[in-house]
């Protein structure tokens, strides 16, 4: 099974290893992912607790 999941990532990796080092490399694009990505479960978050009050 073992070998199976390492040729499961190695493909994974060598079909998403480019788009992801662009992704990477570009700071600007983490930084905006992250803050998207943080700002949704922050409003997620309230909206739930807000509502549960």
């Amino acid at each position: 099974m073992t070998g199976f999941l390492m040729g499961q990532f190695v493909m994974f990796t060598s079909i998403y290893d480019g788009p992801l080092h662009q992704v990477l490399v570009q700071p600007h694009n983490l930084i905006m992912l992250f803050l998207s990505s943080f700002l949704v479960q922050l409003f997620w978050t309230n909206l739930i607790t807000l509502r549960n009050t």
